[in-house]
């Protein structure tokens, strides 16, 4: 995404979110042998039918000026996608992570900020020289035990492991350039660019997809001479990629795949729904092969996977 050198680091990750534009609640799926895919913990008012025709994918698209946004049920074992009509008001943008955990500011001018919820969250974050971090924005839970936060010390943008035991470490400094792209398997992910040759320029390559764990050791998972805006982990270390110029590509073991649009959700290690504009197509990494599932109302915010019995 192309960014001014000058703004708000926090405005950035928002920003960041809206660029990725996909919020995925993904629970275990049991369909052809399909694993577990992880993303961002989301939840939606609509659930997923209950049949028994294996996995399901539900999708929403916003219309923001309409009386509620549309969803959408892909059943993927007939390949059958049906629109429905939710209940008047419900919106895509109202999808969020079910849980209160959050950022409480400091009493005096002197406190420290923490990170309060139930299940005894209640964690001073101070630095280990007792300084405190300001800015401070929670991005979501690793674990049970373990969340990500960004926050600056001294003027440095970071990224923080804190665990629930009252432990915080600065696990990676933000670069200036760079997108958080949510919490995936356990994982947080962060994209990577370089500034272009104006002051006004959009980032541009090489640029990195990197994985922080909850231990906030860092892996450097993929470097590319483009620039990836986007970056969406699957079952068994799948992984899909866009890049600026619209194009992506997918990776499961030795399947890979190239194309254009945006990869939307892995329904398993060899499956991957994609939108292009408002078309829906769905790839078959094993197969080498793609298939139009139909045409939506919108383009898509949301994807939900479960298995419906």
């Amino acid at each position: 995404m192309a960014k001014k050198r000058k703004g708000g680091w926090i405005g950035l990750i928002i920003l960041a979110f809206i660029m990725g534009a996909i919020a995925m609640k993904v629970v275990q799926v049991n369909s052809n042998g399909a694993a577990s895919n992880g993303a961002n913990a989301v939840k939606t008012d609509a659930q997923p039918a209950t049949t028994a025709t294996g996995t399901e994918v539900l999708i929403g698209v916003p219309h923001p000026s309409a009386a509620s946004d549309t969803l959408y049920r892909f059943l993927f074992s007939s390949g059958e996608l049906k629109a429905e009509t939710p209940p008047v008001g419900w919106r895509v943008s109202s999808i969020e992570k079910v849980n209160d955990i959050h950022i409480q500011p400091p009493e005096n001018p002197d406190g420290a900020f923490r990170l309060v919820g139930s299940g005894d969250w209640d964690v001073v974050l101070r630095a280990e020289d007792g300084r405190r971090y300001t800015e401070l924005q929670f991005i979501g839970l690793l674990n049970g035990q373990t969340a990500a936060v960004a926050g600056r010390k001294d003027g440095i943008p970071k990224i923080l492991i804190v665990h629930r035991n009252s432990f915080v470490k600065e696990a990676y400094d933000f670069p200036e350039f760079a997108n958080i792209q949510g919490i995936h398997e356990g994982a947080l992910w962060i994209t990577t660019a370089n500034p272009g040759p104006g002051l006004e320029s959009p980032q541009q390559g090489p640029s990195s997809a990197v994985r922080i764990d909850a231990n906030g050791d860092i892996t450097v998972v993929k470097t590319d001479d483009n620039v990836i805006l986007h970056v969406l982990p699957g079952p068994s270390q799948t992984l899909a990629y866009l890049f600026d110029g619209g194009a992506y590509q997918a990776e499961s073991g030795s399947y890979h795949w190239e194309g254009t649009g945006h990869p939307l959700i892995w329904i398993d290690a060899t499956h991957l729904l994609v939108t292009d504009g408002k078309v829906l197509k769905m790839v078959n990494l094993q197969e080498s092969k793609q298939d139009i599932i139909g045409e939506l109302d919108g383009v898509p915010e949301v994807a939900s996977l479960s298995n419906v019995n």
